[in-house]
């Protein structure tokens, strides 16, 4: 093999073994399907019982979202439900919401609204080698006047917040 060919070869197996683009520590990968469901990946250094001990705790989770104003508990129990105030563009608006766990992470269905069509969230939490792999994703359509490609772009721009702040909040003591 020549002093050349050895650093293509070495190359050829590095790419080889690398994992696939988007997956790396961090990085978030987005996708948005046909019914406006906005789905994210990313993989962290936190486990996934970390992870859920946020996201299934009233008070670790409360503040999560930059659009929540306020989040207030309407029942306990296995699936709890709690009342939404988020921002909106001219006035808050109002959602109620049950949040239960499930084999791999946790969903969020909507119960109660006069602004919003629908608003779903899915957790999943897939342990990978060092850490979590976090599916995150949301449909929501408000009852507004907006394009959908406003929506989607304030959609995103929470949805990549919340999930800064679960890692965050999840990887301290």
């Amino acid at each position: 093999m020549t002093s050349r060919a050895l650093p293509l070869a070495v190359l050829a197996a590095a790419l080889l073994l690398a994992p696939p683009l988007g997956a790396g520590e961090g990085e978030v990968r987005v996708e948005v399907d046909d019914d406006g469901t906005v789905r994210m990946t990313r993989v962290v250094a936190v486990s996934p019982e970390r992870l859920l001990r946020v996201l299934s705790s009233r008070e670790l989770s409360a503040d999560l979202s930059p659009d929540v104003i306020s989040k207030e508990l309407l029942a306990d129990g296995e699936c709890p439900r709690y009342r939404v105030h988020s921002k909106g563009l001219t006035r808050p608006l109002v959602y109620d919401y049950s949040s239960c766990l499930t084999a791999d992470g946790l969903r969020e269905d909507l119960v109660a609204s006069e602004d919003f069509d629908a608003f779903a969230v899915r957790w999943h939490l897939r342990p990978v080698q060092g850490g979590t792999e976090i599916g995150y994703h949301l449909l929501v359509k408000p009852r507004l006047r907006v394009p959908q490609a406003l929506v989607r772009m304030g959609t995103k721009r929470s949805m990549k917040a919340t999930l800064n702040a679960l890692v965050e909040r999840a990887s301290g003591p």
